[in-house]
C-alpha cells in the first residue's frame, strides 16, 4: 500500500490547481459526509455517523501551549488530527457592544507608506477612505506587488497551529501524512463557502482579519464567484497585516482563476485598520453594504455593534454570515443580538415599533446554522453568551447535499427522516424540522421558504471544526495530490 506524504507547501500547491469542478466534486465530498454526521442513526451504516466521532482530546502543556488531538472516522477512512495551538493575541480593548462607545483613533501620519496608498474616494465621499488594493479604476501605484503568493500565517508564525493529519484505509492500513496548518484553514472554508455558493447575490465581500483562514475564504469566494464580487473589504487590526495578505492576491497567483479574478474583473479591494480616522463610519457603511461577510478573528468581543445589523436600516437586505474564527467559550465575533434576532419568533421582535417596515426586512429562518450542535454548544462564544441552545441551531449537514448533477438542493427529509432518538432529539437534532415550521410561519409558503432563506435571507453560519472534516478533505487533497505527482510517495510503507 503506498504511503503518501504531504509538506505544507504540498498541501498549497494542490489548493492552487484546483477548478471550480474541483471544488465543487470536494464540496461534495464534504456534504456527503456531513450529511450522513446529522441524520444516520446506525453507526454500522455509515462511518460518518455522530456515534462514530470520539470527542477530541485537550492537553495543555507547561508552556501554555494547547495541544488538541482530533480523531475520526468516515466512509473512506479514519484518522487523527494533532495540533499545538499558542495562546491567541486578541484585541480586547475596543468593545462594539455600544455603538456610541466607538471611538475612532486618528491615522498615525507617521505612517507614510499609508499615506501615500490611501485613496482619495469612496463610495459615499470624497474624503480619504481606505487603501485601495485592485480593481480596474485603481491607479498602478495603488496596486502593490509580492514575491510570495502564501497566506500571511507561515508555519513558523506563533498563531498558526502546527501539527499534522495521519490518515488509515478503512481497515487500519497507513495511508498518508500530511502537514495539518494550511489543510485547517482551507477545510475550514470549504465548509464556509457551501452555503455561500447558494447566495443570490455576493456583490459585496466583508472580511474581518487577514490570516490563513481569511486568505482563503477570499481565495475559495473569487474561484467559485469571483465576476460576481464588485467589492471586497478587508477590516483588520493592523495595516501591515492586511496588505501582506493582499499582496498575496495581487501578485501573481497560482490559480489563472483566482487570479483572473482579481485582475481581471470588477473587483475593487480595500483595507481598513483601526486605527485609521473615520474607522466607525466606514465599518458601519461596509457592514450595511455586505452581501457576505466572513469573520475570522479569535476576537473575544464583538466586531461590530449590533445596531449595524439590527436595526430597521441594517435589515433591509440579507446576508450570509460565517463566524469561524472564535473556537473557545470566551471568544465571540458576532454581538448577541444578531444571533438573538435570527432566531426569534417571526416578526415578534419589531411588529409594534416597525410594522410599516416589515415587508422591507428580509427574512430570519429561525436558526443558526452550525457544523456540529454538540461542538458549538461546548465551544461557540456567541450561542454561549445568547444563550441559544440546541432548538436554536441546525446542522449544515441537516440542510444542504450536492446531488450527482453537482447541483446544491435543499435536502427534504420530511418523509424519509428517520425515527430519532431522545437523546439527540435532546443535543438538538430535530432544529431542522423546527425551522421549516419556523419558515413556514413567517412566509405562508412551504419548501420554497427555506430555499428563499437560504438564497437571499439573513444565513448566520457558526463553525468551531471537527476532526471529520479534516479526514474527509485531507482524504480528497492526497488522492489530487496522487493524480498530480504532488508530495513523496513511500512505497510498501
Amino acid at each position: 500500500m503506498p504511503f503518501t506524504v504531504l509538506t505544507d507547501a504540498n498541501v498549497r500547491e494542490v489548493i492552487n490547481s484546483l477548478t471550480r469542478e474541483d471544488v465543487k466534486s470536494l464540496h461534495k465530498s464534504l456534504a456527503d459526509a456531513l450529511h450522513s454526521y446529522s441524520t444516520a442513526t446506525d453507526p454500522e451504516d455509515s462511518g460518518c455517523c455522530a456515534a462514530n466521532q470520539p470527542s477530541r482530546i485537550s492537553i495543555k502543556g507547561k508552556t501554555g501551549l494547547t495541544t488538541l488531538y482530533m480523531p475520526a472516522t468516515s466512509n473512506n477512512g479514519m484518522g487523527v488530527k494533532v495540533v499545538t495551538l499558542a495562546a491567541p493575541k486578541v484585541n480586547t480593548t475596543r468593545n462594539h457592544e455600544d455603538e456610541d462607545s466607538i471611538q475612532a483613533s486618528p491615522a498615525p501620519s507617521s505612517r507614510s507608506s499609508m499615506a501615500e496608498a490611501v485613496s482619495k474616494s469612496s463610495s459615499r465621499a470624497s474624503s480619504p477612505s481606505t487603501t485601495r488594493l485592485a480593481g480596474p479604476s485603481s491607479p498602478k501605484a495603488h496596486t502593490p506587488t509580492a514575491k510570495s503568493t502564501k497566506p500571511t500565517d507561515s508555519p513558523d508564525d506563533p498563531a498558526t497551529p502546527k501539527g499534522s493529519i495521519t490518515l488509515l484505509t478503512p481497515d487500519g492500513r497507513p495511508r498518508a501524512i500530511l502537514n495539518a496548518s494550511t489543510l485547517t484553514a482551507f477545510r475550514t472554508a470549504l465548509a464556509s463557502t457551501m452555503l455561500f455558493k447558494l447566495r443570490s447575490s455576493v456583490h459585496t465581500l466583508v472580511v474581518f482579519g487577514a490570516g490563513a483562514q481569511a486568505y482563503w475564504h477570499i481565495y475559495l469566494a473569487l474561484l467559485l464567484r469571483g465576476p460576481e464580487i464588485h467589492h471586497l473589504y478587508i477590516i483588520n487590526r493592523t495595516f501591515t497585516r492586511g496588505q501582506e495578505m493582499a499582496k498575496a492576491f495581487a501578485s501573481a497567483t497560482p490559480n489563472a482563476a483566482v487570479s483572473e479574478a482579481w485582475h481581471g474583473g470588477k473587483l475593487n479591494a480595500s483595507v481598513l485598520t483601526h486605527d485609521y480616522g473615520e474607522y466607525s463610519r466606514l465599518l458601519k457603511e461596509y457592514v450595511r453594504a455586505a452581501d457576505v461577510m466572513f469573520c475570522c478573528t479569535p476576537s473575544t468581543t464583538p466586531l461590530f455593534p449590533a445596531a449595524h445589523l439590527t436595526n430597521p436600516d441594517g435589515r433591509r437586505k440579507g446576508r450570509y454570515i460565517a463566524a469561524i474564527g472564535s473556537y473557545q467559550p470566551h471568544m465571540q465575533e458576532i454581538p448577541v443580538e444578531v444571533l438573538r434576532q435570527a432566531v426569534a419568533p417571526p416578526g415578534r421582535e419589531h411588529q409594534h415599533r416597525h410594522l410599516h417596515l416589515q415587508h422591507k426586512q428580509a427574512g430570519e429562518g429561525g436558526a443558526v446554522v452550525v457544523d456540529t450542535i454538540e461542538g458549538a454548544m461546548k465551544e461557540a462564544g456567541e450561542l454561549i453568551k445568547a444563550g441559544i441552545g440546541g432548538e436554536g441551531v441546525v446542522e449544515l449537514g441537516e440542510l444542504v447535499m450536492l446531488r450527482r448533477s453537482g447541483k446544491v438542493a435543499v435536502v427534504e427529509e420530511k418523509e424519509k427522516r428517520r425515527s430519532i432518538s431522545r437523546d439527540r432529539l435532546a443535543r438538538g437534532k430535530s432544529s431542522e424540522r423546527a425551522l421549516r415550521s419556523k419558515s413556514k410561519e413567517k412566509r405562508g409558503d412551504h419548501d420554497g421558504g427555506l430555499m428563499d432563506w437560504l438564497e437571499r435571507g439573513n444565513v448566520i453560519y457558526k463553525s468551531v471544526g471537527m476532526g471529520l472534516m479534516d479526514v474527509v478533505v485531507g482524504m480528497d487533497i492526497v488522492r489530487l495530490a496522487e493524480e498530480r505527482g504532488i508530495g513523496t510517495t513511500v512505497h510498501d510503507f
